[in-house]
């Protein structure tokens, strides 16, 4: 959050996006700090079952994306990628 707090303080307004160590659990918590995006590898292929973790992504990012475009009255998201 500071980081992308200190970018926007300053007029920097590039795309930011979370890189590493993310799983499902934290998708709310890291879109909350105003990044731009998330990327997740490692949290699907290390897991017990990456099929199974693929699909609890896909549906906390379902959940986060309907909330976001409510908060923001945002008629579509542009782009979601989920490498693997």
């Amino acid at each position: 959050q500071h980081i992308v707090d200190q970018m926007k303080s300053h007029g920097i307004n590039l795309p930011i996006v979370a890189i590493g160590g993310i799983l499902e659990s934290d998708i709310k918590s890291i879109l909350a700090t105003g990044v731009s995006g998330i990327a997740v590898s490692g949290g699907i292929l290390n897991a017990e079952n990456p099929v199974e973790e693929m699909q609890a992504l896909e549906a906390s990012l379902e959940e986060e994306i309907k909330e976001f475009k409510e908060v923001r009255e945002v008629k579509e998201v542009k782009a979601i990628c989920l490498i693997a």
